[in-house]
């Protein structure tokens, strides 16, 4: 493939894109695409004030003081995930390791809450997790975790109990 060399302007940069043939590198403006995007959204009835966003409303939150009193035995690390699934509130956390680890942590890194008191109820996930990342509450209450440490995806029963591992690659 022969080489060319290119001289372009800041224009030709912003509103071009290379496009990889395969006998020859080529630049190309980017077709009538956004116009006919816009057209079609138009026409579907949506225009810029159905596109805009209204502003989001203003949080408020109260503290209280009783909630989780009383409960020095928790111990967290780094909390990378919370998941909530009716009275319980689940905690990922790294158990004193950080995101460069690279062995399996032996302490339990899923805290479960009550909701209401705060109280620990369990802990779970001791040796499964080498950097835990993420946690969700699936709709048969099983958890989901993450862990970017072995590229993993693990299913959990809600005790704990490893139902399934997806492996994934980087």
């Amino acid at each position: 493939m022969a080489r060319r060399d290119l001289a372009l302007t800041p224009t030709d940069l912003s509103s071009a894109r290379l496009v990889r043939h395969t006998d020859e590198m080529s630049l190309r403006r980017p077709r009538v695409f956004h116009s006919a995007a816009a057209i079609l959204l138009l026409g579907l009835g949506c225009d810029a004030d159905t596109l805009s966003r209204d502003a989001a409303p203003e949080l408020s939150y109260e503290v209280d003081a009783t909630w989780q009193a009383g409960h020095a035995e928790l111990a967290l690390g780094e909390v990378v995930g919370v998941a909530v699934d009716g009275d319980r509130i689940y905690l990922f956390h790294r158990a004193g390791a950080h995101f460069d680890n690279d062995e399996v942590i032996e302490e339990p890194t899923i805290a479960v809450l009550d909701r209401t008191s705060g109280a620990l109820l369990d802990e779970l996930g001791a040796g499964v997790f080498i950097v835990p990342h993420g946690l969700g509450v699936g709709p048969d209450g099983h958890l989901w975790a993450t862990d970017v440490g072995n590229d993993t995806v693990v299913e959990l029963s809600a005790d704990g109990e490893v139902l399934r591992t997806l492996e994934g690659s980087p």
